[in-house]
């Protein structure tokens, strides 16, 4: 568990070794991404115990205590990412140091000028994709959800989305315009969470996914039989396009288009981001211990190798993303 924490901690004490003050320790640097731990943990065949006394957080670890205060952010490590990206700095000084509206929006508003905000747009053909023409799609698809991970304000995006309404269409799809979304869910709640980020919510959009909504509360692209006429539909979620699609969803809702039927698909799949190993059962065990065997253990998960970090991020969201929106009466 704390080896999300270890390279970041040795990159810290080789980069600064005579600065003490930017020390610091594995188990600080997963309670900062995750929360303080509370169950007791095992790596590398050593225990680290972690238990709550009153107020107090302890926790023994290689015999060392670390309290409680170690879990706040010190001011050099504040100082440290306010020298990165604007679009690192202005969610610092949103989250973290409390700073005014307006210099929040100021700093904010350097995303499209400068750093990585800004190579990211210059990086989009005027027929608007990013990549070549050939496998134009994933990377398009995967710059658009950077620039909104990064902060990009909608009015500074319009050139962008301009370009891709009037230029970019799935010619083997009809030639349908890119944020009507595609066939596969893992791509379409993506899409849906950037159509109403960057434009308008889509309604269309929004109702297809949640007709694709499994018994067991979540999504997979693998669920329709058009993929593949030689392997039958997956009935377990995948873990990973079920995220896709509840982060869609809710920055559909966040737009503005609370309903009930959203709210309701939404509170039906944590359950499944919890327990999809259960799904293993319906595949039989992998025979080969070669890349091949490993993404046949991966689908027996419903997720495959390159999706496996998604878990982190359903673990710590799926609450989030139930109780964000309160349902509507409509």
């Amino acid at each position: 568990m704390w080896c999300y924490g270890e390279p970041q901690a040795g990159w810290l004490k080789t980069r600064y070794p005579n600065n003490e003050s930017m020390r610091v320790s594995r188990e600080t640097i997963y309670g900062s991404l995750f929360g303080p731990p509370t169950v007791e943990v095992a790596h590398a065949g050593k225990v680290n115990v972690a238990w709550r006394t009153g107020q107090e957080l302890r926790t023994a670890c290689y015999n060392r205590p670390m309290p409680l205060h170690d879990y706040s952010p010190r001011p050099a490590h504040i100082q440290w990412l306010l020298d990165a990206d604007p679009a690192i700095r202005w969610q610092v000084m949103n989250d973290l140091t409390d700073e005014a509206p307006d210099v929040i929006a100021a700093e904010r508003s350097r995303i499209a000028t400068e750093g990585w905000g800004a190579q990211l747009l210059a990086a989009q053909c005027p027929a608007g994709y990013w990549g070549d023409t050939r496998k134009w799609d994933l990377v398009t698809l995967n710059s658009l959800v950077a620039l909104k991970d990064l902060g990009l304000d909608r009015k500074q995006a319009r050139k962008m989305v301009d370009r891709i309404d009037k230029r970019l269409l799935l010619t083997w799809l009809n030639n349908r315009p890119y944020f009507d979304g595609e066939t596969e869910p893992c791509i379409n709640g993506r899409i849906l969470g950037l159509g109403a980020y960057f434009r308008e919510p889509n309604g269309a959009l929004a109702k297809q996914l949640l007709d694709e909504q499994l018994e067991d509360g979540g999504w997979n692209c693998e669920a329709w039989p058009f993929l593949s006429p030689k392997r039958p539909p997956s009935r377990c979620s995948s873990f990973h396009t079920t995220i896709c699609v509840l982060e869609g969803l809710l920055d559909y809702e966040r737009a503005g288009r609370k309903s009930a039927a959203v709210t309701k698909a939404r509170q039906r799949a944590p359950k499944i981001i919890f327990w999809n190993a259960a799904c293993s059962a319906r595949f039989a065990p992998a025979k080969s211990s070669t890349s091949a065997g490993c993404a046949s253990r991966s689908r027996r998960f419903g997720i495959t190798t390159s999706c496996a970090d998604s878990i982190i991020c359903g673990m710590q969201e799926s609450s989030q993303i139930v109780a964000s929106v309160k349902p509507s009466k409509v």
